[in-house]
């Protein structure tokens, strides 16, 4: 979908942009350095699901966060981003090559694939002591290690050559920064 246009400003030289790479779409939005919203658009995308799995290509996240940061920055002339924050989802992830690119689909934070594998994890982990490091409640099927052992042992060929797992914010930050 397209931009929202927020309001015409003047010319701003320093602008924060800031991505908010959600389940469905990208937020991206310009702030002013007394972060005045300057600009936004929302770029939508689709998932790929079939039942309990949730994916999506990295080029749908890239292109989605590019004509976001375009169309933001169309709307604010003169705004050069001398700041990025990136916020994502959950925890989306995928295996990463030693370049950083992906090697399969992420896997979207509410895919729940790894219900046997979470099984497997609850039998040898203390569930306070799990809380007590991760925050989370309960080991599922979409807790990031249980996917893990899900690929190793599903795509064991794409787990084998895999030199990163990557969470979508770190494959957007090395799409940016090149690490």
């Amino acid at each position: 979908m397209g931009g929202t246009q927020i309001q015409a400003h003047e010319a701003v030289s320093r602008c924060i942009a800031v991505l908010d790479v959600g389940t469905t779409a990208v937020k991206a939005c310009l702030f002013s350095p007394s972060l005045e919203l300057l600009a936004c658009s929302v770029q939508e995308y689709a998932l790929r699901t079939q039942g309990e799995r949730v994916e999506a290509d990295a080029a749908q996240y890239k292109a989605a966060a590019r004509a976001g940061l375009a169309d933001a920055l169309s709307q604010a002339p003169g705004c050069i981003p001398a700041a990025v924050s990136i916020t994502t989802q959950g925890e989306t992830l995928t295996l990463a090559d030693r370049s950083g690119e992906p090697l399969r689909p992420f896997l979207v934070w509410l895919d729940s694939r790894a219900e046997n594998e979470a099984q497997a994890l609850r039998s040898v982990l203390d569930n306070e002591t799990f809380y007590k490091t991760t925050g989370l409640p309960e080991v599922t099927g979409a807790l990031p290690l249980a996917k893990l052992l899900w690929l190793r042992k599903h795509e064991p060929d794409t787990f084998a050559r895999a030199h990163k797992l990557l969470l979508l914010e770190d494959y957007l930050l090395h799409w940016l920064t090149g690490r």
